[in-house]
């Protein structure tokens, strides 16, 4: 049985975590690796947001948000699982704000969407995270 859409395979992540766990103890200490890692980590992150805006904000299928953005399906889909070496563009990511707000405002919603400004003090654990973050 396939998996609900959106969802990830949980079982299929597992082995992919182990052998990413693998990878990560031998090349561990080659300069770079750590922070390529982090980077990787919040692509997919972002990605996750992305996806989880347009489904439960928007209700809109994948097809349907690329039309509204101006891009092609699959290009979106590769955004929302965070597939690519570097993720997506500046330029690009707010294209899809702009064009998930417009539809917003054109259903006579009141809302911002915006990527936040993430502080990290020296001194504590404490973080704020949040990539996107919408407001009604």
């Amino acid at each position: 049985m396939k998996p609900a859409i959106g969802k990830r395979n949980l079982a299929a992540e597992k082995t992919v975590d182990t052998a990413e766990d693998a990878i990560a103890r031998e090349l561990g200490g080659v300069e770079g690796f750590d922070e390529g890692r982090r980077l990787r980590a919040r692509i997919i992150e972002l990605g996750d947001k992305v996806r989880e805006l347009r489904e439960n904000v928007l209700k809109l299928s994948q097809t349907q948000a690329a039309r509204l953005i101006g891009m092609e399906q699959p290009e979106l889909s590769r955004i929302e699982n965070g597939v690519g070496a570097r993720g997506p563009s500046y330029s690009t990511i707010t294209r899809i704000i702009e064009a998930y707000e417009t539809y917003l405002q054109s259903q006579g919603l009141d809302y911002h969407i915006g990527l936040n400004i993430q502080l990290r003090r020296t001194d504590t654990d404490e973080v704020q995270q949040s990539f996107l973050a919408g407001s009604a």
